[in-house]
């Protein structure tokens, strides 16, 4: 794992022949114009961001508080293919006792808006933020336990195998019934549980891309909105002020994952999904993952899409 972690975010010292000419020439025509200008300043060198994939940092359950220790506002009723999400668990989560763990975390979550989202599910978050649970439809749980053994087997070979892969991988599928206030009737939902790509990160920028322009703008024009979740024809204008740049290594490896993941997701009628992508501008990082990716591209999808 950790050397995969290094192979898929090259440091900049990893730079190519070329691209070490490409900067040497930027540093040259730098000087030449602060001599023929004098008092401008040369531009300083572009930011060039590593990449960071969803599998590659082991987790380790944080700040885990003694009042999770019983059960809180959301009660599992049903765990579905508990064996196979306990064994994926395994192969990735970091202690022993994790599993425990993430269980209690599951008891006492929260509501969560999150950022951009249109799709009208309910969102909760662990209190340690460090997992999200969005809510399923009977549809997409029913079409997600149809496609289950091709997922299991695709993830896991991804672990074992050091398979390059952008999917956020889900880590239990259950349904839960949520109490929002003491003494209410609890509503029950089927949720998904992932892990917060973002967890104890500063994202400047948000990006949610399915490689199309149509219907794929973000309005920005709220001054009090900072938390915009940008699509691709925001992307395609920021970029042409303020391109993202990676090296070239990293993006033969990004263009693999894409690869990899795209084919496994079309094998099994999955067609409809997102790119995320986050700017930490501290760690010079784009934090990237694979959403959405649930529900089968079904005749209904189809028929809202062309509208």
């Amino acid at each position: 794992m950790g050397n995969i972690h290094s192979y898929c975010c090259p440091d900049v010292s990893d730079e190519t022949e070329d691209e070490q000419e490409e900067q040497s020439r930027f540093l040259s025509e730098s000087a030449s114009n602060t001599q023929q200008y004098g008092a401008c300043e040369p531009p300083k060198p572009p930011s060039v961001y590593k990449i960071v994939l969803p599998k590659l940092i082991p987790i380790e359950i944080h700040e885990l508080h003694e009042n999770h220790e019983t059960e809180g506002p959301a009660v599992i009723k049903e765990e579905y293919c508990s064996e196979q999400f306990e064994q994926l668990r395994s192969l990735i989560f970091k202690n022993p006792d994790d599993q425990s763990k993430f269980r209690q975390l599951l008891w006492s979550c929260i509501p969560w808006s999150a950022p951009g989202g249109k799709s009208g599910s309910t969102f909760l978050k662990t209190r340690n933020d460090q997992f999200i649970l969005k809510e399923m439809s009977k549809l997409e749980l029913q079409s997600f336990l149809s496609i289950a053994n091709e997922y299991f087997n695709y993830i896991e070979s991804s672990y074992n195998d050091n398979k390059l892969s952008l999917l956020s991988t889900i880590f239990g599928i259950y349904r839960i019934v949520y109490t929002s206030q003491p003494g209410q009737t609890g509503v029950e939902y089927y949720f998904m549980v992932m892990k917060n790509l973002f967890y104890k990160r500063n994202i400047s920028q948000r990006f949610d891309l399915k490689g199309s322009v149509r219907n794929r703008l973000t309005d920005t024009s709220d001054p009090e909105n900072n938390e915009h979740v940008l699509m691709d024809e925001n992307l395609l204008r920021i970029a042409c002020d303020h391109p993202l740049f990676i090296h070239a290594r990293s993006k033969q490896i990004l263009n693999e994952c894409i690869e990899n993941d795209s084919s496994f997701l079309s094998k099994i009628g999955v067609m409809d999904y997102s790119l995320l992508v986050g700017v930490d501008k501290e760690n010079q990082e784009l934090v990237l993952g694979i959403i959405d990716y649930v529900r089968p591209f079904t005749w209904d999808k189809k028929i809202r899409t062309c509208r």
